[in-house]
């Protein structure tokens, strides 16, 4: 069983991550942002042995946990974020964070844990193959 761990900056909100465009939701720059840099900790934290099995297309688990800078924010809110982060792309030329899994339909178990960061908030992220 395959586990890849991750560890990202603190992610924007749900509330600041998309805007309405002409009836469709579509991501804000900040969203773009945090997905280059959640692809450049996938780059650097996962070793290419390992890339090259992801993303994964079986059912996984997903553990995260925010380490938050200030006492503040929903954890609820911070999911979609990190999930996203996460998913390779739906469409070809799309913004990709770290490709870890295909698509956010695999997660079929998630555990949020909140914790309080003496310094800068980060996230850990935990995704594991189920069965």
């Amino acid at each position: 069983m395959r586990t890849v761990t991750l560890t990202l900056p603190e992610c924007p909100s749900a509330n600041r991550y998309f805007r309405i465009l002409r009836n469709h939701a579509v991501k804000t720059p900040a969203a773009r942002d945090y997905l280059v840099l959640a692809k450049t900790a996938f780059m650097e934290q996962v070793k290419p042995a390992v890339r090259q099995f992801l993303p994964m297309t079986g059912e996984v688990a997903v553990a995260i946990g925010w380490h938050r800078a200030k006492k503040m924010g929903d954890l609820d809110n911070r999911a979609k974020v990190i999930i996203d982060a996460i998913c390779a792309p739906r469409e070809a030329n799309g913004v990709c964070g770290a490709p870890i899994i295909q698509n956010d339909h695999l997660i079929v178990e998630l555990h949020m844990y909140r914790f309080e960061s003496p310094k800068d908030g980060y996230m850990t992220i935990e995704v594991s193959e189920v069965g």
